[in-house]
């Protein structure tokens, strides 16, 4: 199966990534710039991998309230393009 990680280099990505590679699954793995990639788990096989650099999807925040405000609507216009994209 073809899996989406976002987050792959924050503290649940780098321990869910393995178990995914394990039971046999496609990453792709969308990151903010090229250096996050040094921060991905050694023991995810690059075949199984596909890395993509986006960029940051949304504006950041100092604020906690802001915070959660600009991941719930980067998270959202994932959601919306995969959708536009035809992804099931």
């Amino acid at each position: 199966m073809k899996v989406l990680v976002t987050g792959a280099t924050g503290f649940v990505g780098r321990h869910l990534l393995p178990a995914l590679e394990h039971a046999g699954h496609s990453l792709t793995l969308p990151i903010r710039d090229s250096g996050a990639e040094a921060r991905l788990p050694e023991a995810i096989a690059p075949t199984r991998r596909r890395i993509s650099v986006l960029g940051d999807i949304d504006e950041s925040a100092e604020d906690k309230e802001a915070f959660m405000r600009v991941n719930a609507r980067g998270t959202s216009r994932l959601v919306q393009q995969s959708v536009d994209a035809g992804v099931q």
